[in-house]
């Protein structure tokens, strides 16, 4: 602010006047141009505050823009994910179902092949039996016609030796049966 200084000056009529009015005059223009001043900062702030304004809105309108664009975005990736999933799953499902007929395919098959080879063993092995039970018996012949040669050269030893005074004891008489075969019982499965 202007200082104010007090003139003092004498007058035509003697008097004394005071310069207040210069004082005064410089007052108001300090006043006046400090308005001014205030003005045209005012106006100045208003102008940046309004850029600024302008700029905000934009800048939220860009970050709503960008905001909306990557949500779609997420939801047409989720879309194209879910789709690419529901693909991949109809595709593993179907093959999941192919895998699963062709092993229960493979296991009909696997599961004929045992019965079949079962099925052979068990003939062979019958064919088997049938010729050691032959066999066998065609050994029991012999040695039952071998056991009736022998009783009879004992029973024709058994006079002599008893007329020379030697204690034999006597074959049997009967033809005594062995056992050779038991009947095994088939298990049940």
């Amino acid at each position: 602010m202007a200082e104010i200084k007090i003139h003092k000056n004498k007058t035509k009529e003697g008097g004394l006047e005071m310069a207040i009015a210069p004082g005064m005059k410089n007052i108001v223009q300090d006043i006046t141009s400090s308005h001014y001043t205030r003005v045209a900062e005012l106006g100045r702030l208003k102008k940046e505050v309004k850029e600024m304004h302008h700029a905000r809105v934009a800048e939220v309108e860009r970050l709503k823009k960008e905001t909306k664009d990557m949500l779609g975005g997420f939801q047409t990736s989720r879309k194209e994910m879910g789709s690419k999933l529901r693909r991949d799953l109809a595709q593993g499902e179907a093959e999941r179902k192919e895998s699963s007929a062709q092993l229960k395919k493979e296991l009909a098959d696997y599961h004929r092949g045992i019965k079949s080879k079962a099925a052979r063993m068990r003939q062979e092995i019958r064919g088997d039996l049938k010729q050691i039970k032959n066999k066998v018996a065609g050994m029991r012949q012999e040695m039952r016609a071998d056991l009736k040669e022998a009783r009879a050269a004992w029973q024709s030893l058994n006079p002599t030796l008893k007329a020379q005074g030697t204690s034999v004891r006597a074959a049997p008489e009967a033809e005594t049966e062995v056992p050779v075969t038991k009947k095994v019982k088939k298990k049940k499965k």
